[in-house]
């Protein structure tokens, strides 16, 4: 891999992965130095609390968040009924490219190692362990070259070739959607305001100069703020 420079670009790993995944739940992460705590416990003989970060279960409670506010059928709308005999379900494809997006997989390629290779994440988009391992079908067995140890239950071409069939209206709805669902949830303030300076343009009314002082004015879609009133008894 390398970047648009032509410097060699370092292959993320999943502990790169892990890590983006702390972050985007605000936890606190650290980095691995047993010396460092085998000479605290031989110090102090007291271990602090371990948790260990499941990707899995990451998700899982990802997962249910959006089912919790709303935002799970509109991913299963997202599915475009034009598909004959189709081998999976669209919102499969759909969730794993969730899981791509919050994760940092920029490279398609690297989906396969990150993503679909993994026994508990495809679990949750209901496939087995031998489907992980085997794959779920047969389809394109017989063009591969070079064997691989896990396949994963679908490659990130076929993903690719669905997920490219969602049309902006679409994604649109969807978005527009899960904004309202969020909003619903008391996420975002229910007024807004701004001020903005302004020079008066041509001359003050009563013929005196014009007045370069800055005044505020409403701006289109948000509300003027106004100073709190103190109260009256």
């Amino acid at each position: 891999m390398r970047s648009s420079g032509g410097v060699p670009r370092r292959a993320p790993s999943r502990d790169d992965f892990r890590a983006r995944l702390a972050d985007f739940a605000v936890w606190h992460t650290a980095t691995r130095d047993d010396r460092a705590v085998a000479e605290a416990l031989h110090r102090t003989r007291a271990l602090d609390d371990v948790h260990a970060l499941d990707e899995a279960a990451f998700f899982d409670e990802f997962f249910h968040y959006l089912r919790e506010i709303g935002v799970w059928p509109l991913l299963e709308q997202l599915d475009p009924q034009d598909r004959v005999g189709p081998l999976y379900q669209f919102l499969q494809f759909v969730l794993c490219t969730l899981m791509r997006c919050v994760r940092g997989v920029q490279s398609m390629l690297a989906t396969h190692d990150l993503l679909l290779t993994d026994e508990g994440l495809m679990g949750l988009l209901g496939f087995n362990a031998v489907q992980v391992r085997e794959g779920a079908t047969a389809r394109g067995l017989d063009r591969r070259t070079t064997p691989v140890e896990i396949r994963g239950p679908f490659s990130y071409e076929t993903i690719a070739d669905n997920i490219v069939r969602l049309g902006p209206d679409k994604l649109a709805a969807l978005f527009n959607g899960a904004i309202r669902c969020l909003a619903a949830q008391g996420l975002f303030a229910k007024k807004r305001g701004a001020a903005l300076g302004r020079r008066a343009q041509g001359s003050r009314e009563g013929g005196g100069p014009p007045d370069h002082r800055p005044q505020s004015r409403p701006v289109r879609g948000l509300r003027r703020l106004r100073r709190p009133e103190p109260d009256r008894e």
